[in-house]
């Protein structure tokens, strides 16, 4: 890629006067990016005390799992019901929560028992690192 200046601009200007300059370049085409996408897939729920975090651009959440957890929107229940309860409650958390909906599409999916994420923007603003402290069984 070259970025050329064919005239160059006068040696003297005015500051009231415009001073224009002609710039061509040979690379007219841009990659448009691509949208960050990942998923959770749960085998098993988490316990008490367990989080999950996500990191993105200047961006960042993370829930702790509670037995009784407070309306916070950063608390999520521990299994009471079957596996899939327990991943429509997280899905809900993650669904209430400002930052993670404004920047991501979230949907719930298979046997209820994944969680996807997707960009609503292209960029690298968008790539996630996902942290997940603690033994339930996930794949991310």
């Amino acid at each position: 890629m070259a970025l050329t200046n064919p005239s160059a601009p006068p040696i003297v200007t005015l500051s009231e006067d415009p001073s224009l300059v002609d710039l061509l370049t040979d690379n007219f085409l841009v990659t448009a990016g691509a949208k960050e996408k990942f998923t959770l897939t749960f085998n098993a729920a988490a316990v008490q005390y367990e989080t999950i975090g996500f990191s993105w651009g200047a961006n960042g959440r993370s829930f702790i799992c509670m037995d009784s957890p407070d309306n916070s929107g950063t608390q999520f229940p521990s299994q009471t019901g079957t596996l899939e309860d327990f991943v429509q409650n997280l899905y809900d958390i993650f669904v209430s929560n400002y930052l993670l909906y404004a920047d991501f599409d979230i949907t719930i999916s298979g046997s209820q028992l994944v969680i996807t994420f997707e960009a609503r923007n292209n960029g690298t603003d968008y790539d996630t690192i996902v942290n997940i402290d603690g033994s339930w069984d996930h794949d991310a």
